[in-house]
């Protein structure tokens, strides 16, 4: 079996992404999901030759938190922490690379607020999983 975590993408302006793996994660038998072939993975395959979405992936294998420019992955960034989807203010993107209790960035296709206190969903710093239930 194949565990791994929920995947948001969030536009900070035209040029810069975040992109967050959170709790609740997936559970599954199958061995292609979202027309991913892990099966071509596990083989040796360069994950920028199995996907087209660098940082969605690397998201989805590695968990935490990706910061992409220009659609680059620049950075990944493990925050023990909760997220949600929703804030009221905006703080700078580049709080992201310092130590914080709490962070809330609008962008232009969403919110995404970062808080070691408990919010909706909890970061996910481990991403995929195989899991042995025999």
């Amino acid at each position: 079996m194949i565990s791994f975590p929920s995947v948001k993408e969030i536009q900070i302006d035209r040029r810069i992404k975040v992109t967050v793996a959170y709790s609740p994660p997936f559970i599954t038998k199958e061995k292609n999901i979202l027309n991913l072939r892990f099966e071509d993975l596990e083989k040796g395959m360069r994950i920028n030759e199995w996907c087209t979405q660098t940082a969605f992936c690397l998201a989805l294998l590695f968990g935490g938190l990706i910061l992409s420019i220009n659609d680059i992955p620049v950075r990944r960034i493990e925050y023990d922490g909760y997220v949600d989807f929703s804030c009221e203010t905006s703080d700078p993107i580049n709080v992201i690379l310092n130590d914080f209790e709490e962070l809330c960035i609008k962008g232009v296709s969403g919110s995404l607020r970062l808080s070691k206190s408990k919010l909706a969903h909890r970061i996910d710093n481990i991403g995929m999983r195989y899991l042995d239930l025999s």
